[in-house]
């Protein structure tokens, strides 16, 4: 792994990259990491998206995400990750839930994959952070991977209103959900 993606890694982790050999182990009970499943499950069933739907799930960790939409709608996923070993655990849990037909996982820094455009249905970015910058780059990034009229499902947190993070690695881009919203529709 390059030193720049092992940082965009180790950030978007919440850790540094002395680490990062360390988080299979570390994080070895979590499948799905710091995402809503539930509410990117409902967010996705709303879009009423085609049978034949593709998904791209940027930062796919360990798969849970690009799992249970693969199980849930039969659609599509390519889920894109930098660490290796999460990513044989997403393949070992498609298929064990018997959709490894409809999963595939590339190792690969999702700054470098997304360099070039894409034709999803639909991306998701889940729990990542900042892995792109700021929320007008991410989403111009983002764009770029879907097909016109395709969707865009963010899954972060916000801070507090009133609440500010200054000079913390990784949260510099951080806003309030009102901010944020008024960021994304701008």
């Amino acid at each position: 792994m390059k030193n720049e993606t092992k940082r965009s890694v180790a950030d978007s982790m919440e850790t540094r990259t002395k680490i990062l050999p360390y988080l299979p182990y570390l994080i070895q009970d979590l499948w799905v990491m710091g995402s809503s499943i539930n509410q990117i499950l409902s967010g996705i069933e709303s879009l009423n998206l085609l049978a034949n739907a593709t998904v791209l799930d940027l930062c796919c960790g360990k798969g849970g995400v690009s799992v249970q939409i693969a199980k849930k709608f039969g659609f599509k996923v390519t889920g894109v990750d930098a660490m290796s070993v999460f990513l044989d655990i997403a393949q070992k849990k498609a298929k064990e839930y018997n959709v490894s037909h409809l999963c595939e996982f590339i190792e690969q820094d999702v700054n470098d994959y997304s360099k070039h455009s894409h034709n999803f249905d639909l991306v998701i970015l889940a729990s990542a952070g900042a892995v792109f910058g700021d929320n007008k780059k991410t989403l111009g990034i983002l764009r770029s991977q879907i097909k016109s009229g395709g969707y865009i499902f963010i899954d972060d947190g916000y801070l507090r209103e009133g609440s500010t993070i200054s000079n913390r690695k990784g949260y510099e881009y951080c806003m309030t959900y009102q901010d944020t919203k008024d960021a994304l529709l701008s």
